[in-house]
């Protein structure tokens, strides 16, 4: 059974490609949304947080995110699921924010709390880098699109999942440059295979 959930930053394509592997594979697919979350709390992902403003979002997208995992079982085939969005994203964004005056207690906490999710819920990830062109307006609610910002945020992520990679049974990058929807369900299949060509713009870590 497939049990994939896709990482990367903002805008590089997460959904629309979950959904396509979904439609392909029979897969059930679980969209995460963090932007119900900010609704929900009245915040703007786009300007600067206090610590416990930044916590308490942290800590309902993680909440939200362990639910929605949790009543995948009652839902999937035998095939599987694929997410659009890793909890090893959740880290990230709180290691993004992390300016020395969080408290550190709970920071270590919650990192401990997303690796314990990440670990249960699926055995593969595949991380998708910056790149995908046409975002509009409407979507810079989700956070900063500037591409510095989306940069580290990337490098983080890679850092993060690599340093947590004995969690999964594979995990997987979609090489920079690999655009096509069609293409990037391709390098994934591979990846889930456990197997590396270049040509379908595919790496697997073991």
């Amino acid at each position: 059974m497939i049990r994939l959930a896709l990482s990367g930053a903002h805008g590089t394509g997460k959904t629309t490609l979950a959904k396509a592997l979904a439609g392909k594979h029979g897969l059930y697919f679980l969209e995460t949304s963090v932007r119900k979350v900010h609704t929900e709390l009245g915040t703007d992902p786009s300007k600067a947080m206090s610590f416990e403003v930044r916590a308490k979002v942290q800590e309902k997208i993680l909440e939200n995110m362990v639910r929605e995992f949790s009543e995948i079982p009652s839902k999937v085939t035998q095939t599987g699921f694929v997410a659009d969005r890793s909890f090893g994203d959740l880290v990230t964004y709180a290691l993004n924010d992390f300016d020395g005056t969080w408290c550190a207690d709970w920071f270590e906490d919650y990192v401990g709390r997303c690796c314990y999710a990440a670990g249960h819920f699926y055995d593969t990830v595949v991380i998708l880098p910056p790149g995908v062109k046409g975002r509009t307006e409407q979507e810079a609610y989700k956070g900063s699109v500037k591409e510095p910002v989306i940069n580290k945020f990337h490098f983080l992520l890679m850092g993060v999942h690599h340093n947590y990679q004995d969690l999964y049974k594979n995990l997987g990058v979609i090489l920079e440059g690999v655009l096509d929807l069609e293409k990037r369900v391709e390098a994934i299949e591979h990846i889930l295979t456990e197997t590396e060509k270049p040509q379908t713009g595919s790496k697997v870590y073991h």
